[in-house]
């Protein structure tokens, strides 16, 4: 799947992936994810809220790449 994005023009497979200003929010959940990483190695939170958390910013991300390529939950392209 990467591979079809080597030729963008930034060079950037995340901006090949969503548009201009859904990437600015992208970046930003990839960011909370990777402090809460930070969070979870640094305070050993427990498995059980460190995956419930993880999942939630996951989801969302996902949300925004779907919502970004025309893709929503229900499947139908708009």
């Amino acid at each position: 799947m990467i591979s079809q994005y080597d030729d963008h023009p930034d060079g950037d497979v995340a901006n090949a992936l969503v548009g201009g200003g859904e990437m600015e929010e992208l970046t930003s959940c990839v960011e909370e994810m990777r402090d809460f990483g930070e969070i979870i190695r640094q305070e050993e939170l427990s498995l059980r809220d460190s995956l419930s958390t993880l999942s939630m910013l996951t989801a969302r991300c996902a949300s925004l790449i779907r919502e970004s390529s025309g893709e929503w939950d229900d499947g139908i392209e708009r």
